[in-house]
C-alpha cells in the first residue's frame, strides 16, 4: 500500500564508464568493480543520513531528511570518483515522494533522474528547489547554471552545481527574437567543415572530430574566463556535421542567415557556413568568433561529377 507522501531530498547517483571497462577487462572483473563502486556509495550515503531505496543497474537511488546532508553525500561521492576507471553523474533534488513496495515514486523522483541524465561524468546537478532548503553558507558554495528545459516540464528548471567547471546539457534555447535554423538537416555523404580561428584554419571531415575548450589540450583554444575547459566538439559522422557543447553557459551559433541559437550541453547538427562563439553571444564585443563552412569533400565532388557524366 502506498503512503500519502513524504518531503525528502532524493539523490540519484549513476555509474558511468562500465561498458567500456566490460570491453577492457571481461565481464567478471568488470562486475566485480561496478559492484564495488555501488557499495561505496551506498556506504557513503549512509554515513551522511541517507536511506537507500534501490539500485537498478549502474545506480543508486537514495533519500534523505536532511538536504545539507544529502549535498554533502553528493560531494563525498564526487570527490572519490573516478574509481578504477569508472565515474558517476549524479542528480539531486527535494520534494514530496510516494512509497511503496519498497521504492518510491513521483514527478520528484522523475526531474532527480532527468537531472542526473543529463549531468556528465563527474557531475551532480541540483535543483533550486533543494539550494532553497540549503544553510546559506553550504548554498553559497554552489554556482548557478543556466536554466535546463527538462523533459515534462512547462518552465525552465533552476539548476546548480558545486563545481567550478560543470557544463550544462539542455534543450536547444532561443535567443530572444532570434529563430532557429537549420537542426533539422539531411545527412548528406561526403561533407566536411573549415573552422577558421585567431589566422589558423582546421579541417574536418568524415570520421574525424575536433574540441574547442579553454584548456590548451583542446585543438581549438579559446582562452576567455566564460569558456569551460572542455566547451565543445565538432564531428562529422554520416553525412552530418555536429556540434556538441559540453560546457556551463553553451554554444552560440549564427547561421547564413544571421539567426543565433544557443546549444547548452546537447548535439546539434551545423549546415552552411556561420559562426561560433563559445560561452557568450556572436554579437557580445568580448566574443571570440569561430567562423566556420561546410562544403562537399573533393571525393564527393568528384563522384557526383563522375555520376552525372
Amino acid at each position: 500500500m502506498a503512503d500519502t507522501g513524504v518531503e525528502v531530498a532524493v539523490l540519484l547517483a549513476d555509474v558511468t564508464g562500465s561498458t567500456s571497462l566490460y570491453e577492457t577487462v571481461g565481464d567478471a572483473d568488470a562486475a566485480v568493480q561496478v559492484g564495488r563502486c555501488l557499495d561505496w556509495m551506498r556506504d557513503v550515503a549512509a554515513a551522511t543520513g541517507g536511506r537507500f531505496v534501490s539500485s537498478k543497474g549502474d545506480d543508486v537511488l537514495v533519500t534523505f531528511a536532511d538536504p545539507a546532508a544529502a549535498l554533502t553525500a553528493a560531494e563525498r561521492i564526487m570527490a572519490g570518483m573516478p574509481m578504477g576507471g569508472l565515474s558517476v553523474h549524479a542528480g539531486l533534488h527535494y520534494g514530496t515522494v510516494i512509497s511503496a513496495g519498497g521504492d518510491i515514486f513521483g514527478d520528484v523522483v522523475n526531474l532527480t533522474a532527468r537531472l542526473a541524465s543529463m549531468a556528465n561524468a563527474g557531475e551532480v546537478l541540483v535543483s533550486g528547489v533543494l539550494v532553497q532548503r540549503l544553510p546559506p553558507e553550504q548554498a553559497a558554495t554552489l554556482r548557478r547554471l543556466s536554466a535546463m528545459r527538462c523533459k515534462g516540464k512547462a518552465l525552465p528548471v533552476e539548476v546548480y552545481t558545486p563545481d567550478e567547471d560543470t557544463p550544462l546539457r539542455t534543450e536547444v534555447m532561443l535567443v530572444p527574437g532570434k529563430e532557429t535554423r537549420g537542426l533539422g538537416a539531411p545527412p548528406v555523404e561526403g561533407v566536411g567543415i573549415t573552422l577558421a580561428f585567431e589566422g589558423n584554419r582546421h579541417f574536418v571531415d568524415e570520421g574525424r572530430s575536433i574540441s574547442l575548450g579553454r584548456a590548451p589540450e583542446n585543438d581549438v583554444v579559446v582562452s576567455k574566463p566564460w569558456v569551460s575547459r572542455q566547451h565543445a566538439t565538432i564531428a562529422v559522422a554520416q553525412g552530418r556535421v555536429q556540434l556538441t557543447d559540453r560546457s556551463s553557459y553553451g554554444s552560440y551559433v549564427v547561421d547564413a542567415l544571421g539567426c543565433e541559437f544557443v546549444a547548452l550541453r546537447e548535439t546539434v547538427v551545423l549546415i552552411g557556413m556561420g559562426r561560433i562563439s563559445l560561452g557568450t553571444s556572436v554579437a557580445s564585443a568580448d566574443a571570440a568568433v569561430i567562423s566556420y563552412e561546410i562544403r562537399a569533400t573533393q571525393a564527393s565532388t568528384a563522384r557526383d561529377k563522375a555520376e552525372g557524366a
